[in-house]
């Protein structure tokens, strides 16, 4: 699937022209992570063993921001049969994500947020890539309401609701 990487530095480079001419009063972010155990929703997505992570995120004064997250990906054994081994298995995960945070007044902020997952090969038999959408309510920053929404989870078709409250 060499089509991928190409297609998303497409993507992400026509995303930029269409800022060019307001980048400077933009603000550029990366980082680059280590991780014990790559924990995203509740599961591991490195079977419980150590990830490495960067992500590169560009944002504008506008609230519009887009970045890319690539990280180590490990699913592990399929829980249907403990026996049965993949020799396809995806091995990095690159996210790709558009968003907008809107501040509503001094207190309260949304957030809307597109990402899309891409996987270097199958995740179990499947190709794995999917759309998720989000969108969060903060208060302050001390309370988050979060829900995303997927129509075709690891590429099986399965539609997948979270929901998430946090407090800091």
């Amino acid at each position: 699937m060499p089509h991928k990487p190409f297609t998303l530095i497409k993507i992400f480079c026509m995303v930029m022209c269409l800022f060019q001419a307001t980048i400077a009063s933009a603000e550029f972010h990366g980082t680059l992570t280590g991780t014990t155990n790559y924990v995203y929703k509740m599961y591991s997505k490195s079977n419980n063993d150590p990830a490495i992570q960067a992500n590169l995120d560009y944002q504008h004064p506008s609230g519009f921001y887009a970045g890319t997250s690539v990280s180590s990906f490990n699913i592990g054994k399929s829980e249907i049969d403990e026996d049965f081994h993949f020799s396809n298995q995806a091995r990095v995960e690159i996210s790709p994500y558009l968003g907008w945070s809107f501040k509503l007044d001094d207190n309260w902020r949304l957030d809307t947020q597109y990402i899309r997952y891409f996987y270097d090969n199958k995740v179990y038999e499947f190709s794995g890539d999917y759309n998720e959408f989000y969108f969060s309510m903060h208060y302050k920053e001390m309370l988050s309401a979060n829900i995303s929404f997927t129509d075709d989870l690891y590429g099986i078709g399965n539609i997948a609701l979270f929901y998430e409250l946090a407090g800091r």
